[in-house]
């Protein structure tokens, strides 16, 4: 099961509840559990859908449309599994979903409501199971496994527009999204949302032709990642693909640190992050996932930075215009947000931890038995270091 920022403290905090009843009846306390909201806010790319027609399709067949949507359903958890994401709710017809980029939260509708329309293909138009699906990003409260909030009613909501079998977007998410995956989108207008306060911009998803493939042939993975994993496989035994593959790993880890550190400003009334922000959050992160990731390194495979002449220099690096490229798409998402520094500069996370393969690697370590908890404080000092800037931007 996938651990998410937060996720240990909110356990902790419930593992001390518990104790705190002491003999109670376990029925009791779990009563009184339900009742007490650890709150943790974050920011999250949001999906929502349905079965157009489902009222229709049950009275037709009973059957036989629960089956495809027990089928649609397993589908679809596969699809948001490999997106980074994950399925909150799944009552009735209903499914939502929580991705850690909208940009993933897209990419696994598309390429789920692709599958299920070849999947289809041979039924008659009136047994068909056409899912509706909407994406927003914003805020919500994290309760347990459940999110909450007005982001996850906007998606409702824009998931009531889409058509049978398509994706529709808010128009929040559209900014974010832009530029990161081979697809086109109709404008739906301003709409006046029921229950939403104010009016929200509609978008329908349009896949460019010929691109549809894209989405499948990654099941789903599309946009700049997959860009990195391609080039990574296409020439396996150069150092900077040794880099690309672990930006393929880190990419996520990062967008976690982020989304904590906007979070954490958002709620002192700012949304400016600087840089020491992005450092702080990711030393939070304890879901094991740099541990996990440097575990996965044979000892020694770290290549000697690629900027030898001058170390720490990341300039050199981008003298290869591929992977100058491919890093700087990677990192546009948080380029282009206006919450964060200008000069954040991606290829210093290659040049660092190209550097840091030169002390002991935590294999290393490992072989030498060194207990976890050492080996979790080396992790986390590579984190800081993972997105560590001169002085100057540190102080931005």
């Amino acid at each position: 099961m996938e651990t998410w920022p937060g996720s240990s403290a909110r356990q902790s905090a419930q593992r001390e509840r518990s104790s705190s009843f002491g003999s109670w009846p376990s029925r009791f306390v779990s009563a009184v559990e339900r009742t007490t909201l650890v709150e943790e806010r974050r920011l999250a790319g949001i999906l929502s859908a349905d079965v157009a027609g489902y009222s229709r399709l049950m009275s037709t067949d009973e059957t036989n449309t629960i089956r495809m949507l027990k089928i649609a359903q397993q589908h679809f958890a596969e699809f948001a599994q490999r997106n980074a994401g994950r399925v909150v709710d799944a009552v009735g017809d209903n499914l939502l979903a929580e991705f850690r980029s909208v940009v993933d939260a897209v990419a696994c509708g598309v390429a789920f409501q692709a599958a299920l329309g070849r999947q289809d293909e041979g039924l008659a138009a009136d047994r068909r199971v056409c899912f509706r699906i909407g994406v927003h990003i914003g805020d919500v409260i994290v309760d347990d496994d459940r999110i909450f909030g007005d982001g996850v009613n906007v998606a409702a909501r824009v998931q009531s527009i889409a058509p049978p079998g398509g994706v529709c977007v808010s128009g929040t998410a559209l900014e974010l999204i832009l530029g990161k995956l081979p697809v086109e989108f109709d404008d739906l207008g301003v709409r006046e949302l029921k229950n939403i306060a104010r009016p929200v911009h509609v978008y329908q998803v349009k896949v460019r032709e010929g691109e549809i493939e894209h989405f499948l042939e990654r099941g789903g993975r599309a946009g700049v990642r997959s860009v990195g994993t391609h080039r990574a496989t296409s020439r396996p035994t150069s150092p900077q693909n040794l880099l690309l593959a672990m930006w393929d790993l880190l990419d996520p880890i990062l967008q976690d640190a982020f989304a904590l550190a906007y979070n954490k400003k958002l709620r002192n009334g700012s949304t400016r992050i600087s840089t020491r922000d992005l450092f702080q959050a990711l030393v939070r992160i304890q879901d094991g996932s740099l541990h996990d990731l440097l575990l996965t390194l044979p000892a020694g495979s770290m290549p000697d930075p690629i900027a030898a002449d001058v170390p720490g220099d990341p300039v050199l690096l981008s003298e290869d215009p591929q992977l100058s490229d491919c890093i700087a798409d990677s990192l546009r998402g948080f380029r282009d947000s206006p919450e964060l520094p200008r000069r954040l500069n991606p290829t210093d996370v290659f040049v660092d931890i190209s550097e840091n393969g030169h002390g002991p690697s935590v294999e290393r370590l490992r072989k030498q038995g060194i207990d976890r908890q050492q080996i979790e404080q080396r992790v986390k000092s590579l984190g800081v270091r993972v997105l560590r800037r001169s002085t100057s931007d540190q102080a931005m």
